[in-house]
C-alpha cells in the first residue's frame, strides 16, 4: 500500500472506514512481525551444539613439533628440498579405498605417505599446544571434547593431488579427520570440502613458508586436494573421536541450520521489519576479545551456524555491545520506587574478526530477540548523591554482547560519511566494512541482491569525503571490472583526481598515487586476460574518459598514464595503451589554458623525460606554454632545472633563456612585490617572498649561463619599480635591505654585472625615498621664537591644542601660562616632550597652572633631530660601502647617498641662525611638583 503525501493547502477528507482499514493493516503487520521474531527466536534458541562441516585454523606462533622419521632423523622446519627428498625416500605411494579394495592409482591420488608408526614428534611442548588447537577445531565443528589419533604423514610435491572422495570410517567411533600442515612453502594444494550445496575452500599456500595451518571435517564430507603447483606440502593426519556418546555429522549440521535459514528468509521477505536483527549471546565479551575465534560454549555454535547461512539469505554478520541505561529514584513516600528508562545504545559494532566499525547507534530493545530488561541484572551503576531532602537518582547500566545480522543493502548506513578533518580512524572503520563486502562478493558473485547491495556500498564509499585506502580502491575497481560495472569503475577513475579546495589532496599526494597504482594494476590484469591477442582494438576512452573531468586535466591524465605504464608488463597491452595515451598527453599539454604550482612535478618530469628533444621544448612547447604559467610555477620550475643542470638538464642555459624570454610578464617585479608580506607557512622562510625569489632567479640565471636574459629582466623590473615608486616608498628600510637590496647587490657583485642606468636609477630612488626619507625635510628657520605647531590626535576641534599652537607660532612669546584641570595639563605635556621646552606646574590656586617656556629656537630642535636622523641613515646604509656600488652609482651619488659627505642644512638653502639664542638645545627641563 502506497502512502500519499499532499500539499498543505490541499484538503483531503478521510472516511471512518478508511481509518479503520489502516488500523487493521497496522495490526496485521504487527502480528506478522511478532510471529517472525518468535519463529526466529525459537530457531536460534534450539541451537545447542551446531557447528560447521569443516574448520580451518591458522597459527603463526607454535612450538616446533620435533618431527623425526626412522628413529632419530630430525626434520628441520620450514621444510627444505633436501629434507623433503629424505622423507620421500622412506614413504610409499599413497593408496585409496575403492569399495572393499585398496588401490594405488596416481590418476586419482598422487601423494606420498608414511605410517604413524614410522615417525614421531619429539618436542615435549608440542602435546599441550596440539591439544589446544585440536579443541578449538572441535568447538568449530560443534563438538565437545575430542581426541585425535595419529594416522599418516603425507608429502605432496609438485603435481600431487587427490580427487574428490570421502574418508572411510577407519575405526569405530571415528567422526572426522584432522590435519596439521607443517611449515613448507608451496603453491596450490587447496582443500575443497563439500556437503550438499555447501562448499568450503581452505588454502594453506599463502602462509605456508613459516606458519602452521589446520583443517578438520566430518567423515561424511566430500573433500578434494587440488594440484600442488610448486614446492612441498607436509601434512600430519589424525582420526577424530568424541569422548562422549554424542556425535555429529555433516547431516546433523545441515538439518539443524535449515530451520534457521527458513526463519531468516521469512523475516527478510516481509515488507515491515527492523533494519537489523540482534540476538544476545550467553557470554559478555570485552571489546578486545570479541571476535568469531574467541566465542565460548553455546555462543560458538550459534554464531557459527549463523555465519554459515546468513550470507546466503542476504545478511552480513557482525558483533555488538549494547548498553541500556535506567535510573531509579527512592522517595520518602509510601509509593514504589520510580524507574525511568534512558534508552538502549549499540555502544560498538564489530566485524567477525573484531575490528570496530561503528559506535553510539541508538536502538530499540525490541530489536534484540528474546531480550527483556526486566529479566536482567545491572552490570554497573553510578551512585546518587544526597541533595537536601532527596537523593539524586541512581543510574543502572545493563550490558549485552549481541550477534548482529544486517541486511546487505543496509550495511552502507554504517559507513562514516563526512568529516571536516582527515580521520584515519574513520578510514579504518570504512575499510573494515568494505572487507566484509568484498569477502561476501567472492562467495556470492552471481547473486543479484548481493551485487546490488555491494555496488551501492562501493559507490557510497567512493563518494564520501572520508576516502578509503589504496588497497580498498583497488579492490573496488577489481570487482567493478569483474561485474562489468562500468559506472563504479569510472567512479574509481574519478577518485584518482585531486578535488578542489585548500584542504584537498594534491595531484601527487600519497592517497592519489596509491589509487592510481591500485586501479592500474587491476585494469592491466583485467585487459590482459580479456583482450589477449586483441590489444589494438581496446577502446581506452571507454575505460578512462572520466580523467577529462579532472580539475588539472593535463597533470591528472599524465599521472594516471604514468602509473598504468609502470603497472603493465605485457608488451602488446602497453603498446596499445601508449598509442592512445601519448597523443592524448601531448594534446593536453598544448590545450591547457592555465598552469599552476600543482603542475610542477608533471612539467618537470615531462621536460626531464624529453630532455633530448630540445627542438620540441625550445621551439614548440615552452614558447606556447610559458605565458600560461603562473609566476610561482615559473620560479619553482626554473629552480628545479638549475638543480639538475649537471644531470638531466645539461641544456639548462637554453631552457633558462627560453623561459625568461617568454615569461617576462610573470617574472617582472612590480611595486606591490616590494611591500608584499612573505608567507612563512610553506616550505621555509621566504618561500612566497617575491623579492627573494626574484634575486634567486637572477643568481641561478647567471649560474646557468643566461646572464644576458637575467640582466634584461632586471632592467625591465627596475624601470617598473621606479615608475611605481609611490607604491612602495613607504616600506621600512630594514625590510627592503634584508629581503631585496643587499642580496641583489651581492649577486650583481658576484657575477660582475656591468652598471646599467635602470638599475642605477632604482638604487638611487630606493636610497632617496626609503633610506634618506627621514632626512629629506631639512631644518627650517622660523622668525624669532616661533616654533612649528603640533598636530592633535583628538582632531582639529581641540581647543587646548589651538591655544597651544597659538603660543608656539608666536615669534615673540617665550612663556605661556595654562590654568586647567589635570587631564588637560597632561594633554599639553604629552605634546611637548622635547627637552627644548620647560614645563612647570604652579599650584597657587585651583585649577593649577602649567607654565611652558621655550628654552631655544625652533631651528635648534630641528637641527638636533635632523643630525640624529643623519646618523641613523649612515648606519642603515653602511653595508653599501663597497666598490661595486661605487661603480654602479657613480662617485658623486655614492658620496652623497652612501658616504653622506654633503648632507648639511646649508645644502638645503637654510640660513643657520648662529648664536642668536642663549639657551642650549639640551637644557634641562624643570618639572617642579
Amino acid at each position: 500500500m502506497e502512502q500519499m503525501f499532499y500539499p498543505s493547502s490541499a484538503v483531503v477528507g478521510t472516511s471512518d472506514d478508511e481509518h479503520d482499514d489502516d488500523v487493521v493493516l497496522s495490526e496485521h503487520h504487527t502480528t506478522l512481525a511478532i510471529e517472525q521474531n518468535h519463529g526466529l527466536l525459537q530457531a536460534l534458541n534450539s541451537i545447542e551444539s551446531t557447528g560447521n562441516i569443516g574448520i580451518f585454523g591458522h597459527y603463526p606462533l607454535f612450538p616446533n613439533p620435533g618431527l623425526t622419521i626412522e628413529g632419530d632423523n630430525l626434520i628441520p622446519l620450514p621444510l627444505k628440498k633436501d629434507d623433503a627428498q629424505i622423507i620421500k625416500a622412506v614413504c610409499r605411494q599413497a593408496p585409496f579405498g575403492h569399495g572393499d579394495k585398496t588401490i594405488v592409482d596416481t590418476s586419482i591420488r598422487n601423494t606420498w605417505e608414511l605410517d604413524a608408526s614410522r615417525f614421531d614428534l619429539k618436542n615435549p611442548e608440542w602435546a599441550a599446544f596440539f591439544d589446544e588447537i585440536l579443541q578449538n577445531s572441535a568447538a568449530g565443528l560443534g563438538l565437545g571434547k575430542v581426541v585425535a589419533s595419529p594416522y599418516k604423514l603425507l608429502l605432496y610435491e609438485s603435481g600431487s593431488f587427490f580427487k574428490p572422495h570421502k574418508d572411510s570410517e577407519k575405526e569405530k567411533g571415528m567422526i572426522g579427520t584432522y590435519i596439521v600442515c607443517l611449515p613448507s612453502q608451496h603453491e596450490g594444494g587447496d582443500v575443497l570440502l563439500s556437503f550438499g550445496s555447501q562448499v568450503n575452500r581452505a588454502s594453506t599456500a599463502p602462509t605456508s613458508k613459516f606458519d602452521l595451518t589446520t583443517i578438520s571435517w566430518f567423515s561424511d564430507v566430500t573433500h578434494e586436494v587440488t594440484k600442488l603447483t610448486a614446492g612441498y606440502r607436509l601434512v600430519l593426519t589424525y582420526k577424530l573421536f568424541v569422548t562422549t556418546d554424542a556425535s555429529l555429522s555433516a547431516s546433523t549440521v545441515l538439518e539443524e541450520t535449515e530451520r534457521l535459514k527458513y526463519q531468516l528468509s521469512r523475516w527478510k521477505s516481509q515488507p515491515f521489519h527492523y533494519d537489523k536483527i540482534m540476538y544476545p549471546l550467553d557470554h559478555l565479551y570485552t571489546e578486545t576479545s570479541l571476535c568469531l575465534a574467541n566465542l565460548k560454549g553455546r555462543d560458538r555454535a550459534v554464531v557459527y551456524s549463523l555465519d554459515k547461512i546468513c550470507s546466503e539469505v542476504g545478511f552480513y554478520l557482525l558483533f555488538g555491545h549494547t548498553t541500556h541505561a535506567r535510573t531509579e529514584e527512592d522517595s520518602y513516600s509510601a509509593y514504589d520506587d520510580e524507574e525511568q528508562d534512558h534508552g538502549t545504545t549499540l555502544r560498538s559494532l564489530h566485524t567477525p574478526t573484531g575490528e570496530q566499525v561503528a559506535s553510539g547507534v541508538t536502538i530499540d530493545t525490541d530489536e534484540i530477540l528474546g531480550y527483556s530488561i526486566d529479566n536482567e541484572y545491572p552490570d554497573s551503576e553510578d551512585g546518587g548523591e544526597y541533595t537536601g531532602n532527596e537523593n539524586a537518582p541512581v543510574m543502572f547500566r545493563y550490558h549485552k554482547t549481541v550477534v548482529v545480522l544486517v541486511p546487505k543493502d543496509r550495511l552502507r548506513e554504517y559507513l562514516v560519511g563526512h568529516s571536516r578533518f582527515t580521520d584515519l580512524g574513520a578510514t579504518v572503520k570504512n575499510d573494515s566494512l568494505a572487507e566484509i563486502v568484498f569477502q561476501d562478493l567472492s562467495n556470492n558473485e552471481n547473486d543479484p541482491y548481493t551485487i546490488q547491495a555491494a555496488t551501492a556500498f562501493m559507490s557510497d564509499l567512493l563518494g564520501f569525503s572520508i576516502k578509503p585506502t589504496g588497497p580498498t580502491v583497488g579492490l573496488i575497481s577489481k570487482w567493478a571490472l569483474k561485474l562489468n560495472d562500468i559506472t563504479t569503475f569510472r567512479a574509481c577513475i574519478r577518485a584518482t583526481c585531486a578535488p578542489l579546495g585548500s584542504g584537498s589532496p594534491r595531484v601527487n599526494d600519497t592517497p592519489l598515487i596509491a589509487y592510481r597504482k591500485a586501479i592500474s594494476d587491476e585494469l592491466s590484469s583485467y585487459l590482459k586476460t580479456t583482450s589477449d591477442g586483441q590489444e589494438q582494438s581496446i577502446d581506452w576512452n571507454y575505460w578512462l574518459q572520466d580523467l577529462d573531468q579532472a580539475n588539472n586535466v593535463a597533470t591528472e591524465v599524465d599521472a594516471f598514464c604514468t602509473a598504468f605504464k609502470s603497472s603493465t608488463e605485457h608488451q602488446p597491452l602497453l603498446a596499445s595503451f601508449k598509442a592512445w595515451a601519448d597523443p592524448i598527453c601531448d594534446r593536453k599539454l598544448k590545450t591547457k589554458s592555465q598552469w599552476t604550482l600543482s603542475d610542477q612535478d608533471y612539467l618537470f618530469s615531462t621536460l626531464k623525460s624529453r630532455s633530448a628533444e630540445s627542438e620540441w621544448a625550445l621551439q614548440s612547447f615552452l614558447p606556447m606554454a610559458v605565458p600560461r604559467f603562473d609566476r610561482f610555477l615559473l620560479w619553482e620550475l626554473l629552480h628545479s632545472i638549475s638543480q639538475e643542470r649537471y644531470g638531466a638538464f645539461k641544456n639548462s642555459k637554453e631552457l633558462y633563456r627560453c623561459m625568461i624570454e617568454h615569461g617576462r610578464g610573470q617574472l617582472n617585479l612590480c611595486g606591490n612585490d616590494i611591500i608584499a608580506k612573505p608567507d612563512y607557512s610553506n616550505r621555509g622562510y621566504g618561500y612566497w617572498n617575491p623579492r627573494k625569489r626574484f634575486v634567486t632567479l637572477l643568481e641561478e640565471s647567471y649560474m646557468n649561463g643566461a646572464g644576458q636574459e637575467a640582466l634584461g629582466l632586471l632592467e625591465q623590473s627596475c624601470r617598473r619599480l621606479v615608475d611605481e615608486r609611490q607604491t612602495w616608498s613607504s616600506v621600512h628600510p630594514h625590510d627592503l635591505r634584508v629581503d631585496f637590496l643587499e642580496p641583489l647587490a651581492l649577486v650583481l657583485e658576484s657575477y660582475s654585472v656591468p652598471p646599467v642606468p635602470p638599475v642605477q636609477d632604482f638604487f638611487e630612488v630606493a636610497l632617496r625615498d626609503v633610506f634618506h626619507r627621514s632626512i629629506m625635510p631639512r631644518p627650517v628657520q622660523l622668525n624669532g621664537w616661533a616654533h612649528e605647531k603640533v598636530t592633535c590626535s583628538m582632531g582639529p576641534d581641540c581647543s587646548t591644542c589651538r591655544e597651544l599652537n597659538s603660543f608656539l607660532e608666536d615669534p615673540i612669546q617665550k612663556e605661556w601660562h595654562f590654568p586647567a584641570e589635570e587631564c588637560w595639563r597632561q594633554h599639553v605635556e604629552s605634546q611637548l616632550r622635547d627637552p627644548i621646552y620647560s614645563l612647570q606646574t604652579l599650584k597657587v590656586r585651583s585649577p593649577h597652572t602649567l607654565v611652558v617656556t621655550k628654552l631655544g629656537k625652533n631651528y635648534d630642535k630641528a637641527l638636533r633631530l635632523w643630525t640624529r636622523a643623519v646618523q641613523q641613515v649612515g648606519h642603515s646604509v653602511s653595508w653599501m660601502k663597497r666598490d661595486y656600488l661605487r661603480s654602479l652609482l657613480g662617485e658623486h651619488k655614492y658620496s652623497e647617498l652612501i658616504m653622506l659627505d654633503s648632507p648639511s642644512p646649508e645644502n638645503a638653502g637654510a640660513t643657520r641662525q648662529g648664536e642668536e639664542h642663549s639657551e642650549q638645545p639640551d637644557a634641562k627641563r624643570m618639572r617642579p611638583s
